[in-house]
């Protein structure tokens, strides 16, 4: 899988593009939730050259490096998902939250939801704990999907309503720790064009002051 952490002046965003599944970032998720195993984590916070920027001033990832027009690392940051855990599972509660969004990827796999991606943002890709001396509750999802193949909207609705779990708002943030909403890519251009307006504005700006 390949995660884009989407930034914009603030906290940043991720999204996932291809298979909604990854089990080398399970495998780093286990080791660091058990200190037993043998795992050299690299650098969370402040590393020196890493796909994922380091925290700005206002510590939010910023939206490029560089100069701002030629700037070939920008919003959106390509990462795998193992990269992504990489950075970010620096404490207990950061590995339940990882741990949900890659249960929810896998989920999502399982029922044929295997091309597309997803924007990732909130508290969780901000340092949050540096700010506000507390760890993220959760993690925002957006996921941009391609339908199973081989069904109708009949089916996919039905398929849908089957697993309140990953698509009821409520169910999946309490089984999953993911504050979620899905974007089908097959809509009309107009409305994917809509929907990417709304998710990116939203997601440029930090909730409560703005930034």
């Amino acid at each position: 899988s390949m995660l884009r952490i989407l930034c914009h002046c603030r906290s940043g965003d991720i999204e996932a593009s291809g298979n909604l599944y990854d089990a080398a970032a399970w495998a780093i998720v286990w080791a660091k939730m058990v200190p037993s195993r043998r795992f050299v984590p690299a650098a969370m916070t402040q590393p020196s050259h890493a796909v994922i920027p380091a925290f700005n001033h206002s510590h939010v990832l910023p939206p490029f490096e560089g100069a701002r027009m030629t700037s070939p690392h920008s919003s959106p940051y390509i990462v795998t998902a193992s990269e992504l855990v990489q950075r970010f599972a620096f404490n207990g509660t950061r590995c339940v939250i990882l741990g949900g969004l890659l249960r929810y990827r896998a989920e999502l796999h399982a029922l044929g939801f295997v091309q597309g991606f997803q924007w990732l943002d909130g508290s969780f890709v901000e340092d949050i704990e540096a700010r506000e001396d507390r760890a993220p509750k959760d993690i925002d999802v957006v996921t941009f999907a391609n339908p199973p193949v081989g069904l109708d909207n009949a089916q996919i609705k039905q398929l849908m309503a089957s697993r309140p779990d990953l698509f009821d708002h409520d169910l999946c943030k309490q089984g999953f720790h993911c504050d979620t909403s899905i974007v089908n890519l097959t809509t009309s251009a107009e409305w994917l064009v809509t929907q990417t307006r709304y998710w990116y504005g939203l997601y440029s700006h930090r909730r409560g002051d703005l930034l």
